[in-house]
């Protein structure tokens, strides 16, 4: 997924700060992928500003995320930006729109906003009947004035059409490693790491984790790629994901 990111932001992001722990956020050791896989972003390595986070909190699993969060700030710090530039806060699986960053870029931006990105689960048939509105983008004198955990969890004025959320793409396996090593700990159990029901899941384009509520977040329907008039330039690199994962079919609608 960060190849992707990368690649679709290339030509109109300036700088890339990477943040990576040496622990999960479940508080267990892990390899830095980046720094074992930098031959793989060649072409980016010039834009990049690598993070690496020795010093995370032994409290709980949130406690690990946040700091990590906040640890954007080291990045930020080191690159010297001037009032005026623009800073986007977001995970790696979520994508600002080129176009809207380009507008930003172009006009300027005052305070801070809430994209509000189409979402994903699994592969590019699956969407969420709600987007979701996690990432945040705002001038460098916003930015200063909270962490970056405290802006991710405020309500900015929304920007319509302002990228996509791509969460859990990959393999089986890649989704119990994820589940087994994030924040929500709670739903680290067998019942949903177990291989058949995550199968499943996909195949009925469902929420990993079976929570309700009629037409909130976790609701999803089959989304065929013809048609879709909204899709980042370079899709056709997450088509991996359509083999990897079994196409969603049972809730195909128009």
């Amino acid at each position: 997924m960060l190849e992707f990111r990368l690649t679709e932001l290339a030509d109109i992001v300036d700088h890339v700060v990477i943040i990576e722990s040496t622990k999960t956020f479940a508080g267990k050791p892990k390899p830095l992928y980046f720094s074992q896989n930098t031959d793989r972003f060649s072409q980016f390595i010039s834009k990049i500003t690598h993070v690496i986070v020795q010093d995370m909190p032994a409290g709980n699993a949130w406690d690990r995320e946040k700091h990590q969060r906040n640890c954007i700030t080291r990045g930020v710090n080191l690159l010297k930006p001037t009032a005026n530039d623009i800073i986007v806060i977001s995970d790696a699986d979520e994508i600002p729109d080129p176009v809207m960053l380009a507008r930003f870029k172009r006009e300027g931006l005052k305070g801070a906003r809430r994209p509000v990105q189409d979402f994903y689960y699994y592969n590019l048939n699956c969407k969420g009947r709600v987007g979701n509105s996690r990432c945040r983008i705002m001038d460098y004198n916003t930015y200063k004035k909270n962490s970056p955990e405290v802006h991710t969890k405020s309500q900015y004025p929304a920007v319509p059409r302002g990228g996509w959320h791509f969460s859990y793409f990959g393999s089986e396996d890649f989704i119990i490693n994820k589940i087994q090593q994030f924040s929500h700990q709670e739903f680290n159990k067998r019942e949903y790491t177990n291989k058949n029901t995550i199968k499943q899941r996909v195949i009925d384009c469902a929420d990993l984790f079976a929570r309700a509520g009629h037409g909130g977040p976790h609701k999803f329907y089959y989304q065929a790629l013809e048609g879709n008039n909204y899709l980042p330039k370079n899709y056709k690199m997450l088509l991996d994901f359509q083999n990897q994962n079994t196409r969603c079919t049972a809730l195909k609608t128009k």
